[in-house]
């Protein structure tokens, strides 16, 4: 918007570039003020319609910000920045075809637009396709290497990649480029979480929340941080604060339903993991909505011990049968489903099918051989856990049991070991 042309009426861009400014300092409520008086002046102008529909959004009034964003297409077809205002609007709302739809409609109007390579490359790291979006994101470094948003975006494609170290780096070159932007400060919380360091985490995801502070999902990663070093009444908080940003974003009740679980509260965690797949088009399999989180220790959570715990034994088959008719290839689904097959007798062998399969697509960590005995990790870090077990009696009766499992997320290494022994 800033470079956009703006023909030749020096009031109307002066008018204009003084509710950049507002925006850019985040007067979010004076910027909405002043650009829906001059949407109201200047109806023909495609720009300030856009400028209001990125302001409508960060201040996360979604169905205003995209008729603003509509409205600026119609006004003005031809406009790659109207086209990716759109975009960000669909994001927004989680409708992700839509977005890349207009993302790629910008690219045609303008294959060289840096805004357009890089909401493609964020959209297909969200859909998993990391090597498409390296691609397009080396495309838009080759045209404007001293961009922030492209090593915020590296980072964390580098994050799944494993690269931790390249992705702090990037991650602080994003920093330096733009201090305003959040996601580079969430980014070295993550990978700070990673490493096990999480005052430095802490640290990170605070500036996060301040430079971004009505982004729910911000607030969701902060509750998971809280959680993971056991501040339990405030991790709850920090993700009902996310729920009251965002009451359409399935991620805040996706955690509660698994911290819930964990506290020993069953009733509660249902209740949550419901609504989260009522907001998640009625789909069981999750991960976050952020896109540039892979969220792979959330993904090999048994969600099914949510319903067997509670004895709906049936009610955990039939989600699992679902989320693998909606999708086969996914981990979670064959783990959910071989979660409620192993409280029947009669479905030894299925149950045994499921397990490996659900081993052979789940990601390496911690969570992949988790006993459920302690609490349950959200994030991927480097941790060695074990039960042990002994048994008395009379008669000659003799029992023992140990069982170590972990992973090391960097190795890609997942590991379980057992002893067991018994006498009669």
């Amino acid at each position: 918007l800033q470079t956009a042309s703006i023909g030749a009426d020096p009031k109307y861009a002066a008018e204009l570039n003084g509710s950049l400014a507002l925006l850019q300092n985040g007067r979010l409520t004076e910027a909405k003020t002043r650009l829906l008086d001059l949407t109201g002046r200047y109806p023909e102008r495609s720009h300030s319609y856009q400028m209001l529909a990125v302001t409508l959004l960060a201040l996360n009034e979604k169905m205003p910000a995209l008729d603003s964003a509509t409205r600026a297409v119609d006004a003005d077809p031809e406009s790659v920045s109207a086209a990716i205002v759109l975009s960000y609007v669909y994001q927004g709302m989680f409708d992700l075809d839509q977005a890349r739809a207009e993302t790629e409609r910008a690219l045609g109007l303008d294959p060289d637009s840096i805004l357009g390579l890089l909401n493609l490359a964020r959209l297909q790291f969200g859909e998993d396709d990391v090597d498409g979006a390296w691609r397009s994101l080396q495309r838009a470094h080759q045209l404007d290497p001293a961009n922030a948003e492209i090593y915020n975006l590296r980072g964390f494609i580098r994050l799944a990649k494993g690269e931790i170290d390249g992705a702090l780096e990037d991650f602080l070159r994003a920093i330096d480029l733009n201090s305003r932007l959040g996601e580079p400060h969430l980014g070295l919380a993550l990978a700070w979480m990673r490493q096990g360091d999480t005052e430095r985490a802490f640290k990170a995801v605070a500036a996060a929340v301040a430079l971004d502070p009505q982004r729910s999902v911000i607030r969701s990663y902060w509750g998971r941080m809280l959680y993971q070093v056991k501040e339990f009444d405030k991790a709850l908080a920090a993700l009902e604060r996310a729920r009251e940003l965002d009451p359409n974003d399935p991620t805040p009740e996706f955690y509660r339903a698994i911290i819930l679980r964990d506290l020993n509260r069953p009733q509660e965690a249902i209740q949550a993991l419901n609504t989260a797949v009522e907001l998640n088009d009625n789909r069981a399999v999750y991960r976050s909505r952020f896109l540039l989180d892979q969220d792979l220790a959330a993904r090999n959570v048994d969600l099914s011990r949510l319903y067997t715990d509670v004895r709906l034994d049936t009610w955990a088959l039939n989600r699992g049968l679902a989320a693998i008719k909606q999708d086969y290839s996914s981990s979670q689904a064959h783990l959910l489903y071989a979660g409620a097959l192993s409280r029947r007798e009669d479905q030894v062998f299925s149950f045994e099918s499921e397990q490996l399969l659900a081993r052979l697509l789940m990601p390496a960590n911690v969570n992949s051989f988790n006993t459920y005995n302690n609490d349950t990790s959200l994030f991927e870090q480097p941790r060695t856990e074990g039960t042990a077990g002994v048994g008395v009696g009379t008669q000659s009766y003799q029992s023992a049991e140990a069982n170590v499992f972990g992973g090391a997320p960097r190795e890609n290494l997942a590991y379980q070991a057992a002893l067991q022994y018994g006498y009669t």
